[in-house]
């Protein structure tokens, strides 16, 4: 059976990947559509791998991956050597009951159960594991641990930056947009008016000091 991974078009308009290098696009377009990415958003894959696939060398590799881990576009374990897509099922969720089943599948053969927490939109997975509908989820997660069950579905309510198209689609929604707003303030962020007057949010990069003052 092939596998088919999907670009989103919004992927193009994210205001982090318009700021990316070509080659940065490049790398990242090859995290989210590799051979070894699973349907849940966490696969495992080595270095070595990525080197070989990419064409860079293992410092460049582990570089670029320091940079999405700082963009919070993913996680990476160095320990069990699996990366975790953050927004992989929000844009490659599927009602579909043989696709869920299929991540509850993969979310079961993760190593780093940690990881899974990161995966936005994680929650909404519903399994034979969690029920068989969004109601009977709900109620069954907190007996999820009592009956030899993994907690899939850890709720990640926001993104942990500012995502514009995240923004648009709650903006009906005043009290979730007034939490988002709320969450993103408590990242650091502020709402400064742009040079072309609207709104937007924005973090205040740190000012740079001197690591070392003397002669």
């Amino acid at each position: 059976m092939a596998k088919y991974r999907q670009l989103h078009t919004t992927f193009w308009d994210d205001t982090l990947i318009l700021d990316l290098t070509p080659e940065q696009k490049y790398f990242y377009i090859y995290l989210l559509t590799n051979p070894n990415v699973k349907q849940c958003g966490i696969y495992e894959i080595s270095i070595k791998q990525i080197s070989y696939q990419t064409g860079y060398n293992n410092d460049t590799v582990y570089n670029l991956l320091e940079l999405f881990e700082n963009m919070n576009k993913i996680v990476y374990s160095k320990e069990t050597n699996e990366i975790a897509l953050v927004n992989f099922l929000k844009y490659n969720g599927s009602d579909s009951p043989s696709i869920r089943k299929c991540i509850e599948k993969d979310l079961k053969s993760v190593k780093n159960k940690d990881l899974i927490k990161c995966i936005q939109g994680v929650d909404s997975v519903y399994t034979e594991c969690g029920g068989n509908n969004k109601n009977n989820n709900k109620n069954n997660n907190k007996n999820n641990n009592n009956n030899g069950s993994f907690d899939y579905y850890n709720n990640i309510s926001f993104p942990n930056y500012y995502d514009i198209h995240y923004a648009k689609r709650i903006e009906q929604d005043e009290e979730m947009t007034k939490n988002y707003h709320n969450h993103l303030i408590s990242l650091g962020y502020e709402k400064q008016r742009t040079y072309n007057g609207q709104m937007k949010w924005i973090k205040p990069k740190k000012p740079i000091t001197d690591k070392y003052i003397g002669v």
